[in-house]
């Protein structure tokens, strides 16, 4: 029982894991979380860890280039020396203001944890990261990537890891997989060292990335540092409430990845659960999943770094892009967490029972709605008549049918529901711009329908013949002229259009 107030605890408050530290709009009015030595932290950023070398300087520059808002970049190790030449390129465009500040989050691999090799590993981040003009405006940030190798994962491969490492590296240290449970711990001692450095001062901040609740249990008992950031996958979020409580309670910024994989790529496992972030999005903005769920967790100070994948990706989850999304009700988060838990788990939420219809009349003239039921009566579906400009929500279901009329009748729109059930449809009442073309076939004969334009031009008007006995519909205007031919044109059918928009016409080629 105990456990289970804990849990119901802590998935209540995990996204509050940070509420005592305050975001703040500074400088470049984009969020920002406070670390709890009082420093700042922007919220929003990138991830290039995984990016090839040779599209490193196309998208950092475009991102410090462009006007979105990017002050936080997160790497690895192996790709430090290309970010920092790309970060050199792109502070060219930025500005010379001295002030700016470009946060870059790096981390030491398991290969090099113990207290010695981290000390080389960082040593050589610092000067990877500064070794152009633009170090001085870099401000690196040190994580543990992980606490240890793990064989039981199938990408780690611990001795021979170990045995492809450089000899200088060998040297500096015992091997860390030889002593799983306190290799990290000598790889804090050595950052704590180095963070505190008053000679160095080059360390912004350190912390831990894909810990568990028991590793950073450990860490919080015998540190003299608390960690300033944890790096976690969402799931960890979501699901590890020890870790997050442990988190909240120390004041350390969750930093999660895997977002895009683990969430918003996963609408073909819970189909109904994307469907209401989606809903939520369009009733935001309309926002899109991605940009619904990276600020759903920016508003509770949780720091996100999405992989740049694309330019446009890039610009749709940036600063600026997360920072306009409104402020989210206590219901909306709700939705989107319970959606997320879904999307995270594979286990779909249950399928609303109805379709949401918005109707908007975009008539200078009133309007009302009515259902048309099953027997073709018409049954009043909104009281009161929809003023020009307005709109109204109707619950309905697939293959509903709705009719609006005027005053007088002289107006009519049928209007058909072909979303499906927890989707949204939008139907706009408007002024018919086409008229409604049937050309029944009555020939014994193959027929082809062409469009004679301004120029006397025949244009096709159906890719496909019309077969003897068939209809083919199509959607003209008044005035259009059109011509009918058999295969050998021994047969000439023309057709003109003399309906009015909203309007149909029926032709009988036979009678022509």
């Amino acid at each position: 029982m105990a456990g289970r107030r804990l849990i119901a605890a802590a998935v209540a408050c995990c996204l509050c894991l940070v509420g005592q530290l305050a975001s703040a709009l500074l400088d470049d009015d984009y969020p920002k979380v406070r670390r709890h030595d009082g420093a700042l932290l922007p919220l929003i950023g990138i991830g290039v860890g995984n990016l090839p070398a040779e599209r490193m300087n196309e998208v950092v520059t475009y991102a410090l280039a462009s006007d979105m808002g990017y002050r936080l970049i997160d790497t690895g190790a192996s790709n430090e020396v290309a970010l920092a030449e790309a970060i050199d390129n792109g502070l060219e465009s930025v500005t010379e203001d001295e002030t700016v500040s470009i946060h870059v989050i790096s981390k030491v691999w398991y290969t090099h944890l113990g207290y010695e090799r981290t000390k080389m590993a960082v040593r050589e981040s610092l000067a990877n990261l500064k070794a152009f003009q633009s170090g001085q405006y870099v401000r690196v940030h040190i994580l543990l990537h992980w606490p240890r190798c793990n064989d039981e994962i199938s990408w780690m491969d611990c001795e021979g890891e170990e045995e492809r490492l450089p000899q200088h590296v060998k040297d500096a240290g015992p091997p860390p997989h030889l002593d799983p449970e306190n290799a990290w711990k000598g790889s804090w001692k050595a950052m704590e060292e180095l963070y505190a450095d008053d000679e160095l001062r080059q360390i912004e901040s350190i912390g831990v990335s894909n810990f568990g609740h028991e590793d950073f249990k450990a860490l919080i008992e015998e540190c003299e540092i608390v960690p300033h950031i944890i790096q976690g996958n969402v799931w960890s979020l979501m699901f590890d409430p020890w870790l997050v409580n442990m988190v909240r309670e120390n004041k350390v910024i969750f930093q999660a990845y895997n977002v895009m994989n683990g969430i918003v790529k996963r609408g073909d496992v819970a189909p109904n659960a994307y469907q209401l972030l989606r809903n939520i999005g369009e009733d935001l903005g309309p926002f899109t999943v991605a940009q619904t769920v990276l600020a759903w967790l920016v508003q509770q100070d949780v720091s996100v770094i999405p992989r740049a994948s694309s330019l446009s990706h890039q610009d749709d989850n940036s600063p600026y892009w997360l920072s306009s999304v409104p402020t989210l009700s206590d219901e909306e988060k709700e939705e989107i967490e319970r959606a997320v838990k879904a999307l995270l788990k594979g286990e779909d939420v249950e399928a609303p029972d109805s379709v949401l219809a918005t109707v908007t009349n975009s008539l200078d003239i009133a309007i009302t709605i009515f259902f048309v039921d099953e027997e073709g009566e018409e049954v009043l579906a909104h009281e009161d008549p929809v003023e020009p400009g307005d709109s109204i929500q109707l619950n309905t279901h697939p293959g509903h049918v709705f009719v609006a009329y005027n005053d007088d009748r002289s107006f009519e729109m049928v209007l058909e529901v072909d979303a499906e059930y927890g989707q949204r449809q939008h139907l706009e009442v408007a002024e018919p711009e086409s008229v409604a073309a049937t050309f029944l076939n009555s020939l014994k004969e193959v027929i082809n329908v062409f469009w004679v334009d301004e120029e006397g031009e025949e244009v096709l008007a159906h890719e496909e013949p019309v077969e003897a006995g068939n209809t083919l519909e199509l959607n003209a205007h008044p005035g259009h002229l059109f011509v009918a031919y058999n295969h050998d044109k021994s047969i000439r059918k023309e057709i003109q259009i003399n309906a009015e928009y909203g309007e149909a016409q029926h032709f009988d080629l036979g009678e022509l």
